[in-house]
């Protein structure tokens, strides 16, 4: 199944190759057909965000076949849904009544 985002989505840049393994913010600039996105990448503490071109999705089979290439290009995937974290309520500031 190929995986295609939509421009402007939110998703997560894996620059090991690995899903899963150094998740960084990303937003999606393009991508075609085949799930082969551009996108800009979001510093973890701040500095200057990076362009990253021509990145594949991390289910891509690609990334078996080429691991080399793979661990140098990154990949992409989308923000896992975590329906605990969602639904999670913050607590009420101490100094509040």
């Amino acid at each position: 199944m190929i995986s295609i985002a939509r421009v402007g989505e939110p998703v997560q840049f894996y620059s090991s190759g690995e899903a899963g393994k150094d998740p960084t913010a990303a937003v999606v600039t393009s991508c075609n057909e085949e799930g082969v996105a551009n996108l800009v990448v979001f510093p973890m503490f701040g500095g200057t965000m990076t362009g990253k071109l021509g990145i594949r999705h991390a289910a891509d089979p690609w990334h078996k076949e080429h691991p080399e290439a793979s661990r140098g290009s990154g990949c992409w995937d989308f923000i896992p849904e975590d329906k605990a974290a969602l639904s999670k309520e913050l607590p009420e500031p101490k100094g509040r009544k």
